[in-house]
């Protein structure tokens, strides 16, 4: 166990089997499992204030780590108060028009929740909380904005796992990007996230019944390939997604089983399934 890759001053330590943390400065910025985790099918995951990704493989997981590095620079320099240019990103005679996201709207949800909160209670102390008067209506909607946003954090918690829920307070949007995709830039295309651990186990409870979707044999630790790769924008659909066992896997991988042969295996397992 230890560094297994390093880019500049990000680092993906193997902590232990199918678990990876990825530091920046020796600060922990998140942490990657893949099948060999935990025993069994997608359990819970290492529960951590950073936010948690999964892999399917370790070599996916040292992809998954260039992604996370190469995303996460630009809120690291803010972070420290650097651009890649040099100045600090709070110079007074820098850009005031937001371009670096640096107003409230470009506030991860969590940040954006207390703001509200904080503000519409403030708000409403100064109106002595008349009824009827404009001031407590624009507090009490501001505060109802914030309670929305933990509500919502809290549902997902529920039905996703504690790694959602503070990933999504968390996570700072960009102000660049007006769709809502699940996608990660790249340089020619958009890379997909990783499927979610409430998908995968649908497919490999439900449509693969635990076994291996190609060869047919029981597998206790499964791993999902995209047919049509995250790379290419392959998109976390069951039809995109296959249950492999990781010697499927690897052969689906190197394209020892073809797309097409692939499509018409989900497809033929759906129709059953229906």
């Amino acid at each position: 166990m230890g560094v297994v890759r390093q880019e500049g001053d990000w680092r993906l330590e193997k902590i232990e089997d199918g678990l990876y943390e990825v530091t920046y400065k020796e600060t922990a910025e998140a942490t990657i499992t893949t099948p060999e985790y935990e025993p069994g099918a997608f359990g819970d995951q290492f529960a951590v204030s950073a936010p948690s990704y999964e892999a399917d493989s370790d070599v996916e997981a040292r992809s998954l780590f260039d992604e996370i590095a190469a995303q996460d620079t630009i809120s690291v320099m803010e972070r420290f108060g650097t651009t890649a240019d040099g100045p600090a990103l709070d110079d007074p005679s820098g850009p005031s028009d937001g371009a670096h996201g640096n107003g409230i709207t470009n506030l991860p949800p969590g940040g954006l929740a207390l703001v509200l909160v904080l503000v519409g209670g403030g708000v409403l102390y100064a109106s002595a909380f008349a009824i009827g008067s404009a001031a407590f209506y624009l507090g009490s909607a501001l505060v109802l904005g914030g309670v929305g946003i933990v509500a919502w954090a809290s549902a997902l918690y529920k039905s996703r796992g504690a790694s959602e829920a503070v990933r999504f307070l968390t996570a700072k949007r960009d102000p660049d990007r007006s769709d809502s995709s699940a996608t990660v830039a790249g340089e020619d295309s958009e890379r997909t996230l990783p499927a979610s651990r409430s998908l995968k186990e649908e497919l490999y409870f439900n449509r693969a019944n635990r076994n291996c979707e190609w060869c047919d044999i029981r597998v206790d630790q499964p791993e999902v390939h995209h047919i049509k790769p995250r790379r290419e924008g392959g998109p976390n659909d069951p039809s995109n997604i296959i249950v492999l066992c990781a010697g499927c896997h690897a052969k689906a991988d190197r394209g020892a089983i073809s797309r097409t042969k692939l499509r018409a295996r989900v497809r033929k397992l759906t129709e059953s399934a229906a």
